[in-house]
């Protein structure tokens, strides 16, 4: 019961949309499970695929506990945005990162974000798709490694050719030369 039988403010209402009968979402937020870690992929156009749960212009898909998730509506426009937050923190949006080595401004944090691995342009006859990776610094070679693995295994039948291994970003890796010290986000500066 809300405003008009009782003048309370009704609740937000999610809405039933049907494939054809709508404008593409002008965010898509995904829903991980709490505290998850690991591959995030989204398949679209999959026959057997979930439809969102409609909030507004906002569809809303909850992520399975493999981070594999099969959408039966096509991919959106590739301007639409996108969010990944947790099932028990829906209103804390983490951080999109371009690729997990920009995540190296982030050496220290160990709040999770997303750094993206892949997404589809189509007329590759591979199904249209998007591939992040969540995962915070210290856990990057292990998820990052997973990931790259279950892309090849979902996306290319397993032939091993897209694989991919974390290594980390050069400067990360180099030893200061004397004189330079090493920042914690492997930026060098002179010695003071």
């Amino acid at each position: 019961m809300c405003w008009a039988l009782t003048g309370m403010a009704c609740p937000p209402r999610t809405q039933a949309r049907s494939p054809a009968s709508h404008e593409p979402p002008k965010l898509e937020m995904f829903v991980l499970p709490k505290g998850y870690r690991g591959p995030f992929v989204a398949i679209y156009g999959q026959r057997e695929g979930t439809l969102p749960r409609w909030l507004g212009d906002t569809a809303e898909y909850l992520v399975p506990n493999d981070g594999i998730l099969k959408i039966s509506l096509a991919e959106p426009p590739h301007s639409t945005k996108v969010s990944h937050v947790f099932a028990d923190k829906p209103n804390v949006t983490l951080r999109n990162i371009p690729t997990c080595a920009d995540m190296r401004a982030h050496v220290s944090d160990t709040i999770p974000s997303i750094c993206w691995l892949d997404y589809s342009f189509g007329g590759t006859g591979i199904p249209e798709h998007i591939v992040a990776v969540v995962t915070d610094w210290a856990g990057i070679p292990a998820n990052f490694n997973r990931t790259s693995f279950v892309y090849d295994s979902v996306l290319h039948k397993g032939d091993g050719k897209t694989i991919q291994k974390w290594t980390e970003p050069p400067e990360l890796t180099r030893k200061p030369r004397i004189g330079q010290r090493l920042l914690g986000i492997g930026y060098r500066v002179p010695a003071t």
